[in-house]
């Protein structure tokens, strides 16, 4: 399946399950804007379980490490699916937590259209420098934060579900 093809099945709100994980599967390299994730992520007209996974395409395909925050806010531009109650901080340890700790960063986490309190789908980061949950929903809805938070780095991902590969990274 050509890439083409594979994006307009992605765009299709009636593809099945099947029919859009088979489709970001064959994507390749990166060649679709990010908005292209955006807009389908942003649109309750397409199923929660397809929005979810072109969320986590847009963070895998587009969100680097060593990328700054303010980088990661001009990307996502105020998003509708992302709400302050789904972003906290982890401060406490237990359980599985797929980036490293270190002391003086800190570990954000993005709760991705939560169901309930068992069914989530969940983008972890590991940013440079402390920050709040609060600071970072305010950077990503284009308010104003303290320039620190701007210019912090992500320097480590991860995903919980493991992210479809569609770039074939190892």
């Amino acid at each position: 399946m050509s890439t083409s093809l594979s994006l307009e099945q992605i765009a299709d709100k009636h593809s099945s399950e099947k029919k859009l994980i088979d489709a970001i599967r064959n994507l390749g390299p990166v060649k679709e804007p990010a908005d292209f994730w955006i807009k389908i992520s942003n649109d309750n007209s397409y199923s929660k379980f397809h929005r979810r996974h072109c969320i986590f395409q847009l963070f895998y395909r587009h969100i680097q490490p060593g990328m700054s925050l303010s980088s990661l806010a001009t990307i996502f531009n105020k998003p509708h699916c992302l709400h302050e109650n789904d972003i906290y901080v982890i401060e406490d340890l237990g359980g599985h937590i797929p980036v490293s700790i270190s002391a003086g960063d800190t570990i954000l986490v993005i709760n991705v259209l939560p169901e309930n309190d068992t069914d989530y789908f969940q983008v972890y980061f590991k940013v440079s420098g402390e920050m709040s949950a609060k600071d970072f929903y305010q950077l990503l809805n284009g308010q104003l934060v303290n320039p620190l938070v701007k210019q912090s780095k992500i320097i480590e991902m991860g995903f919980n579900p493991v992210v479809i590969d569609s770039i074939g990274k190892k």
